[in-house]
């Protein structure tokens, strides 16, 4: 147990120090970037950032290699993974160990990822302006009850989400989005009725909007799933290396071409077919976490 935080604290220290590191020029190349509006003067900033980035993920993952004694079983099945295509990475969302889970898939062999985030995020300290630098998208949201106050700004919300995801249109890139739109916790199951055992519904809006906003440039779907083989798997218990066995599906496949065009605000009959496409995976999502469960309780019995 003293070991074990010990892992945890030597771990979390060393990454920390990492972010500090690559994130610190990552903000004055940031603040470069940012001083003008000029979409030439952005997109000539925005490689050598994206590398920093990658960079700082490439040392948090060896970190965590050498530290964090953790059996990873990943599946990947269909088309290969490439730096050159773009893709719509989606999964399921557990904890904020699920990040460097994810990472641990497909880091390198995807164009760098871009978390698709609340526009509220942009104030995390480091993070948030490392986001805004590489241009992750922000999906912004205005309450009813804000629009009721300011109805000129009715439709905004959706024009700065599309604006956000039109600037990442000049070559290959990974969106992200745990479609969920929260960690899953019994409660948050209960509250919402989900029809899927392990699953909370996904949200499709924000996702539809990004395949639009990017008019075609999306054409590969990355659907991951992430199950923890231990009941306690927060982030701290992944870097104090209380978790023994993680496994991971990442299942590729391409997203319908007529899906560029839809238009998911105003048109029922497309934000039917792309729900209806959306609970689909989720129900084989659900069916293969279902399988794990199964096998790990049969394992541990």
């Amino acid at each position: 147990m003293i070991g074990q935080t010990l892992l945890g604290i030597v771990t979390g220290t060393i990454l920390i120090l990492n972010t500090i590191f690559w994130g610190l020029p990552v903000i004055v190349l940031g603040l470069i970037k940012l001083s003008s509006k000029n979409q030439a003067w952005q997109s000539f900033w925005s490689p050598p950032i994206v590398m920093l980035c990658s960079s700082w993920a490439h040392v948090c993952m060896f970190v965590e290699s050498m530290l964090i004694r953790i059996q990873f079983n990943i599946e990947y099945l269909g088309d290969n993974l490439s730096t050159s295509n773009s893709y719509l990475v989606i999964g399921n969302h557990q904890s904020m160990a699920d990040i460097p889970v994810l990472m641990k898939a497909v880091h390198g062999k995807i164009p760098f990822m871009r978390f698709f985030a609340k526009a509220q995020l942009k104030k995390v300290p480091i993070f948030g302006f490392a986001w805004r630098s590489v241009d992750c998208p922000f999906m912004h949201r205005y309450s009813k009850e804000y629009l009721d106050k300011n109805p000129h700004l009715k439709g905004q919300d959706l024009l700065k989400t599309i604006e956000s995801c039109q600037r990442l249109r000049f070559s290959p890139v990974s969106i992200t989005n745990f479609l969920e739109g929260t960690r899953l916790t019994q409660k948050k199951h209960a509250e919402l009725q989900s029809p899927y055992q392990y699953l909370l519904p996904p949200r499709a809006g924000g996702v539809a909007l990004a395949i639009a906003a990017l008019e075609g440039q999306l054409t590969h779907l990355v659907d991951v799933v992430i199950y923890y083989h231990q009941p306690q798997h927060e982030l701290w218990d992944y870097l104090s290396g209380r978790i023994k066995e993680i496994s991971i599906q990442v299942k590729v496949s391409r997203v319908p071409v007529h899906f560029y065009q839809g238009d998911y605000q105003n048109d029922p009959a497309f934000r039917q077919e792309f729900q209806t496409w959306l609970n689909q995976l989720w129900l084989e999502k659900d069916a293969f976490l279902t399988g794990l469960n199964e096998a790990n309780q049969t394992k541990s019995a």
